[in-house]
């Protein structure tokens, strides 16, 4: 990004990583600016829109995390781990029922993605409470 700052896949990557390592409050909005850096970028695309959701879902702000997560799935239905972090958030939102399908599709391949086995024992959860 110090070379080329306009590098969305960076800034998309990045904002990831520290989203995922770095949930402080700072971290966290340092990870917001820089996937809003790619999304003026890549407005439609499903990975940008999946980043900006997932951020948003760390933030706890599960409204805006379900839109940008919806069109990322919308985009990309087959995507594992879009599935896994739209269940995840739907599950956080109450929203049991939507989350547990996405889960399972999210799960219904041997693809590999960051969080399955998150997935699963969410999915297991599920499970156990009916």
């Amino acid at each position: 990004l110090q070379a080329d700052p306009n590098l969305w896949p960076a800034a998309n990557n990045l904002a990831f990583l520290l989203g995922e390592n770095d949930r402080t409050p700072e971290g966290l909005s340092s990870a917001a600016g820089l996937a809003a850096q790619a999304l003026r970028q890549q407005p439609e695309n499903p990975v940008v829109l999946d980043t900006v959701g997932w951020i948003q879902y760390r933030q706890g702000n599960l409204p805006q995390a379900i839109a940008f997560l919806e069109k990322a799935v919308a985009k990309d239905e087959n995507s594992p781990i879009l599935n896994y972090h739209l269940a995840t958030v739907l599950d956080a939102a109450g929203r049991t029922g939507e989350a547990r399908i996405y889960l399972e599709k999210a799960l219904s391949t041997d693809r590999p993605f960051i969080g399955r086995e998150d997935a699963e024992s969410l999915l297991t959860r599920m499970e156990s409470q009916g």
